[in-house]
């Protein structure tokens, strides 16, 4: 015996199935409990982070499951809509709705090993109601396998074991009810995205209508199927579960933000060393730092599951925090600029979230750079948990940029879940759904939009619309640099050389849409086609601040501000 104890295959054979039992047993003991503490049930109250005092019944097993994030796994999926945590009558902020697992391990477990089944049947949808019903192709991920009144089946923590033949896994997959027929997704889509579906109505048909191809004549009762794009509903949890107390960060400045732009590259070098000062010299308030390039690379490590599966972060900014507080120290709004869907990064590491070809395989522009489809729920819910994650790092407000579709390059050969006729839908849904999740922090959110989108009355083809974009904006910021017109516009035969006119018509006809107070422009500090100095600069102002616009931007790629340099403090 002594001998045995003394053997190490002994202790290894041991080990090993003391590891295999854990991990068979930790997952029911994790689901079980909550039972041993709370009767089945009774809900607990507890404060919800981010909304004051305000008190919400929490679920009890089983029915914890039905907030959990369908798919299985830390990435988000745009899925987690289905039910929200039940608001006690007398509160009355709104309830924080299903997402990313909230930070309750004990109660909101994942099994360690992956199971046999699909990770859509493990976390079952028990009950009914609750929530919107989810279009066909999210209907699966909710698929009910218990039979009616059944409490719940938990297959994680024996689907390793040999089943009984009434509990194999071909009787079980046999009893889940088969889901509506789907149709293909658009020629190019691969079928694994989400955003678009299929609705069918059967008719009975007297033999084709007219110039009716699709129900030629002789199909009586056929089924005529519709395609058509719905807009997406990703979860508004926060990303990590609840809403950390932010770092501090500065209000908005009293009636007017007067500010640069620092890309990641110089916010991280010595560069930002210039062009802090410069910004101090002239009396500028404001910072815009990118955290996010057109790449799609962020300036920081991040946290977000996502953007560390796809490998986004980078040490461009080693510790935001104290580079925060500096700014913040000398008295800077600091705003976070992100390049949302131009990313190539998200679009490379999950291929099934980009722009598309027709002949398939990712759309790239004439950059050879990619973009992530706008009508989709998971590229939505990831940009959001990026600005989400900057408000948390202390950055007093989030500006987005490239909140469009493609512009250049082959755009005839680009496939989106979106049709052309929905893009201003898709981009107003979106900046919906970021201010609705940014909300609790209580801080502003901008979008960047082109220039010429302050005076047109369609949305370009781009799905930028002014009014619809400042409807859920707090700013909205035209670049309205007078090198980016082509000739002939507004009636200037070159408008590079006419700063002020340019920007008082742009403007002017922007301000009269929807007022001043949420126009924020982009002006050009930098030369072109022709050489700007201080009277380009000055002109600039002046056509601003006739315009009755008291906050701008200026910007400069390189970070050269010398420019401003000659200016009497603004």
């Amino acid at each position: 015996m002594r001998g045995l104890a003394r053997a190490p295959w002994f202790w290894m054979s041991a080990g090993l199935v003391l590891a295999f039992l854990a991990a068979m047993i930790l997952p029911w003991l994790l689901s079980e409990a909550p039972g041993l503490f709370f009767s089945p049930g009774t809900p607990r109250r507890t404060q919800a982070p981010g909304y004051g005092t305000a008190l919400y019944e929490e679920l009890t097993q089983p029915e914890v499951y039905w907030l959990n994030q369908p798919a299985g796994r830390a990435s988000s999926t745009g899925q987690g809509w289905s039910k929200g945590a039940y608001r006690i009558p007398w509160t009355t902020a709104p309830p924080p709705e299903a997402g990313l697992p909230l930070p309750q391990a004990g109660r909101l477990y994942r099994p360690w090993l992956r199971p046999v089944l699909p990770p859509a049947y493990i976390f079952p949808r028990l009950g009914s109601g609750g929530g919107p019903a989810p279009d066909e192709r999210e209907s699966p991920a909710f698929t009910d396998i218990n039979p009616p009144g059944f409490p719940g089946l938990r297959l994680a923590p024996f689907v390793l074991f040999p089943l009984p033949p009434e509990l194999s896994l071909s009787s079980l997959l046999a009893t889940l009810p088969s889901p509506a027929p789907a149709s293909e997704p658009p020629a190019g889509v691969p079928p694994g995205s989400t955003g678009w579906s299929t609705s069918h109505r059967d008719e009975e048909m007297q033999g084709g209508e007219a110039g009716d191809e699709s129900m030629p004549a002789g199909n009586e009762g056929a089924r005529r199927s519709t395609r058509r794009w719905q807009i997406p509903r990703p979860a508004l949890t926060p990303v990590f579960g609840f809403i950390r107390r932010a770092a501090r960060y500065s209000p908005l400045p009293p009636g007017e933000v007067r500010g640069l732009h620092a890309s990641s590259n110089q916010a991280g070098s010595a560069r930002m060393t210039s062009i802090v000062r410069t910004a101090e010299q002239v009396g500028l308030n404001a910072v815009v730092v990118e955290i996010k390039d057109e790449f799609g690379r962020l300036a920081y490590q991040s946290r977000v599951p996502l953007a560390r599966e796809i490998g986004a972060g980078t040490d461009r900014i080693p510790d935001v925090r104290a580079f925060l507080a500096d700014l913040h120290e000398r008295g800077f709004y600091v705003i976070a600029r992100m390049v949302t869907f131009q990313d190539g990064k998200l679009a490379e590491g999950r291929p099934e979230l980009a722009i598309r070809r027709r002949s398939g395989g990712i759309w790239r522009n004439s950059q050879g750079l990619a973009w992530v489809d706008p009508g989709l729920g998971e590229v939505w819910r990831y940009e959001v948990d990026i600005a989400e994650e900057a408000l948390q790092l202390g950055f007093d407000e989030v500006q987005f940029d490239y909140v469009r579709f493609p512009t250049d390059g082959n755009i005839s050969d680009v496939v989106s879940v979106v049709p052309a006729s929905q893009r201003v839908t898709a981009i107003a849904a979106f900046l919906d759904y970021a201010k609705e999740r940014l909300a609790p922090y209580g801080r502003p959110v901008s979008a960047d939009v082109f220039g010429f989108v302050a005076t047109a009355e369609d949305d370009l083809g781009i799905g930028q619309h002014l009014e619809e974009v400042a409807r859920s904006m707090d700013f909205v910021s035209p670049m309205v640099y007078p090198s980016h017109y082509p000739k002939g516009s507004y009636g200037f035969a070159d408008p590079d050389a006419e700063p002020y006119g340019v920007i008082r018509h742009a403007l002017g006809v922007a301000a009269s849409r929807i007022g001043t107070e949420k126009l924020r422009p982009w002006l050009q500090s930098f030369s072109l086609r022709h050489v700007y100095g201080p009277e380009e600069i000055a002109a600039q102002l002046r056509a601003v601040h006739e315009t009755g616009i008291s906050s701008w931007l200026f910007w400069n790629a390189s970070g050269r501000y010398n420019l401003l340099e000659g200016l009497p403090p603004l």
